[in-house]
């Protein structure tokens, strides 16, 4: 619900319009959340807790993978060529 009402508050905030592409993909993340809490069916839990070893395997495969979408991202900024200098390019009237 709080997607909702910050795409309201944005749309006040910047005087715009709330369309139904946005409508439709708050619509889509609360009933995709829905459906995963109704699925994983969440409780008490256990008092043991997990493992050492499990909490270290996740610790490792969410670093790898942060590790892996940064190298993307980096690599994605290198493939735009910077500007050669801080000034704009000149104009060619013709």
């Amino acid at each position: 619900m709080e997607l909702a009402f910050t795409l309201l508050l944005a749309a006040a905030v910047f005087h715009t319009r709330v369309h139904r592409r946005e409508w439709a993909v708050v619509v889509g993340i609360t009933a995709g959340l829905a459906l995963l809490l109704y699925s994983l069916q969440p409780s008490g839990g256990n008092h043991g807790g997990a493992p050492t070893l499990r909490w270290v395997a996740g610790i490792v495969v969410v670093l790898l993978i942060v590790g892996v979408v940064f190298r993307a991202g980096a690599d994605a900024s290198h493939d735009r060529a910077p500007p050669t200098s801080g000034s704009p390019p000149e104009r060619v009237s013709g």
